[in-house]
C-alpha cells in the first residue's frame, strides 16, 4: 500500500512541477510577442495613408493702394442707339464714352473677402443726334455732366491655389465680383438748342447708387499689381442728363471700366510671398 501511494505521488510531482511553470513561460511568450508586435508597428509596419493638414502661405492680412483710369458711359434718357433707348450695355453709344479716374485703397482680410473705399471721377455725355431712326433725333437735345464718387464695396474672391509639399500657394492672379453703396455729387449740364426742353423740376445734385461688377488683377515682382475692374452703377435718379419724361421706365445709371495699378502691403509671416513661382504640381480651386 505505501509503495502503491509513493508511485501516485511519484507520478504526480512532474504533473504539479508543469502545472506551475506553465504560466510563468506563458507569460514571458506572451510579453515577447507583444514587445515584438509593438516593436515593429513603431519601425516596420507601414502607417496608411493620410491627406497632408492645410497649410497656408498666404500673407494675410493685405493692405492695397491703387490708381487707375479708363472710360465712363450712361444710360439716360438723352441718346443711346436705334430703335427705343434701353437701360443696358446694348445701349452704349460708343463716341460718347469719356475718361474716368479711380482711385482706392483695399484691405483684404482672406483668401475669399476684400474691402475697398474708393474715389472715381468720371465724365458722362449723351446725343439725341446720335440715335438715328427715332423720335429722339428730331428732339436733339444732348448733356454732359461730371460725376465725383465715393464708395465703399465688398469683394468676393475666387482664388486659385497651388498644392505642394503639404502647403498651398495662392496664385498671383485673381478673381473676384464686388458690391457696395456709394454717393456722388453731379452737375448735369442740358443742351438745348430750340430752348423748348427745361428742367420741369428740381433734383437733387448729391444722390445715392449703388455698385455691382467684377474685376481681375495679378501681382508680381512681391508687391506690384495691374487689374481690370469693370462696374455698373444703379442711381437713385432719374437726372444724371439733367432731364427725364413721363414714359422714363427706370432710373439713370452710368459705368465705369478701369485699368488700375496698384502696391500691395501683407504681414509676411511665412517669409514667402503669395505669389510664389516655384514648380507647381498640383491646381486646386476652393
Amino acid at each position: 500500500m505505501n509503495k502503491q501511494c509513493l508511485f501516485i505521488i511519484f507520478l504526480l510531482i512532474p504533473f504539479f512541477m508543469f502545472a506551475q511553470s506553465e504560466p510563468k513561460d506563458w507569460n514571458k511568450k506572451k510579453s515577447f510577442t507583444s514587445n515584438s508586435n509593438s516593436r515593429i508597428s513603431k519601425n516596420q509596419r507601414k502607417k496608411p495613408f493620410q491627406k497632408p493638414k492645410r497649410k497656408t502661405k498666404y500673407m494675410f492680412p493685405e493692405w492695397s493702394f491703387d490708381a487707375g483710369f479708363g472710360s465712363t458711359n450712361s444710360f439716360t434718357d438723352i441718346g443711346g442707339k436705334e430703335y427705343s433707348g434701353k437701360n443696358s450695355f446694348v445701349d452704349v453709344q460708343l463716341s460718347t464714352t469719356r475718361l474716368d479716374y479711380t482711385f482706392f485703397f483695399e484691405y483684404r482680410s482672406g483668401t475669399r473677402e476684400g474691402y475697398v473705399f474708393a474715389f472715381n471721377i468720371g465724365n458722362i455725355s449723351g446725343s439725341d443726334a446720335l440715335s438715328p431712326n427715332t423720335s429722339r433725333t428730331e428732339r436733339n437735345l444732348s448733356f454732359t455732366n461730371r460725376i465725383y464718387e465715393l464708395g465703399f464695396k465688398h469683394k468676393f474672391y475666387f482664388p486659385i491655389n497651388i498644392y505642394r509639399n503639404g502647403w498651398y500657394y495662392q496664385e498671383p492672379l485673381q478673381y473676384y465680383l464686388y458690391y457696395g453703396v456709394a454717393y456722388f455729387f453731379h452737375n448735369p449740364k442740358l443742351n438745348d438748342p430750340s430752348g423748348r426742353y427745361t428742367p420741369t423740376k428740381s433734383f437733387s445734385k448729391f444722390q445715392g447708387a449703388i455698385p455691382l461688377g467684377m474685376g481681375i488683377h495679378y501681382t508680381f515682382e512681391k508687391h506690384f499689381r495691374v487689374g481690370f475692374d469693370i462696374g455698373w452703377r444703379f442711381t437713385t435718379t432719374d437726372y444724371l442728363d439733367g432731364f427725364t419724361t413721363d414714359f422714363s421706365k427706370c432710373q439713370d445709371s452710368y459705368a465705369f471700366s478701369s485699368i488700375t495699378f496698384g502696391y500691395a502691403l501683407s504681414k509676411n509671416k511665412y517669409k514667402k510671398r503669395v505669389n510664389d513661382t516655384k514648380p507647381r504640381f498640383k491646381l486646386k480651386v476652393f
